[in-house]
Protein backbone atom coordinates (compact mmCIF):
# COMPACT_ATOMS: atom_id res chain seq x y z
CA UNK A 1 0.00 0.00 0.00
CA UNK A 2 1.29 3.44 -0.98
CA UNK A 3 0.57 6.53 1.08
CA UNK A 4 0.01 9.76 -0.81
CA UNK A 5 -0.42 13.26 0.55
CA UNK A 6 -2.21 15.96 -1.43
CA UNK A 7 -1.73 19.61 -0.55
CA UNK A 8 -4.26 22.12 -1.81
CA UNK A 9 -4.10 25.88 -1.51
CA UNK A 10 -6.42 28.68 -2.50
CA UNK A 11 -3.45 30.67 -3.67
CA UNK A 12 -2.44 34.25 -3.15
CA UNK A 13 -2.15 37.22 -5.46
CA UNK A 14 1.31 38.07 -6.74
CA UNK A 15 3.23 40.39 -4.43
CA UNK A 16 3.12 43.21 -6.97
CA UNK A 17 -0.63 43.00 -7.68
CA UNK A 18 -2.24 46.33 -6.63
CA UNK A 19 -3.32 46.03 -2.98
CA UNK A 20 -6.38 48.25 -3.41
CA UNK A 21 -7.67 45.89 -6.10
CA UNK A 22 -7.10 42.86 -3.86
CA UNK A 23 -9.14 44.56 -1.13
CA UNK A 24 -11.90 45.40 -3.61
CA UNK A 25 -11.93 41.84 -4.98
CA UNK A 26 -12.23 40.33 -1.50
CA UNK A 27 -14.98 42.80 -0.56
CA UNK A 28 -16.98 42.03 -3.70
CA UNK A 29 -16.47 38.29 -3.21
CA UNK A 30 -17.93 38.49 0.31
CA UNK A 31 -20.90 40.54 -0.87
CA UNK A 32 -21.69 38.24 -3.78
CA UNK A 33 -21.07 35.06 -1.79
CA UNK A 34 -23.36 36.15 1.07
CA UNK A 35 -25.97 38.01 -0.97
CA UNK A 36 -29.52 37.41 0.13
CA UNK A 37 -30.91 40.03 -2.21
CA UNK A 38 -30.10 40.78 -5.83
CA UNK A 39 -26.50 41.76 -6.63
CA UNK A 40 -26.19 44.40 -9.35
CA UNK A 41 -24.88 43.46 -12.78
CA UNK A 42 -22.23 46.19 -12.42
CA UNK A 43 -20.98 44.64 -9.19
CA UNK A 44 -20.79 41.18 -10.77
CA UNK A 45 -19.03 42.62 -13.82
CA UNK A 46 -16.42 44.41 -11.70
CA UNK A 47 -15.85 41.24 -9.65
CA UNK A 48 -15.28 39.23 -12.84
CA UNK A 49 -12.87 41.86 -14.19
CA UNK A 50 -10.78 41.82 -11.01
CA UNK A 51 -10.91 38.03 -10.72
CA UNK A 52 -9.65 37.67 -14.28
CA UNK A 53 -6.94 40.27 -13.74
CA UNK A 54 -5.57 38.61 -10.60
CA UNK A 55 -5.67 35.14 -12.18
CA UNK A 56 -3.86 36.29 -15.32
CA UNK A 57 -1.24 38.48 -13.61
CA UNK A 58 2.23 37.56 -14.84
CA UNK A 59 4.04 35.46 -12.25
CA UNK A 60 7.79 35.67 -11.76
CA UNK A 61 10.19 34.37 -9.10
CA UNK A 62 10.27 37.92 -7.70
CA UNK A 63 6.52 38.29 -7.19
CA UNK A 64 5.53 34.68 -6.46
CA UNK A 65 7.51 32.40 -4.17
CA UNK A 66 5.50 29.35 -5.29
Amino acid sequence: MTTRIVLAMHGMPAKDFPEDEVVELVRLHRIIENAVDHVSADMKKRYCELDSKVRNWKRTPDNDAF
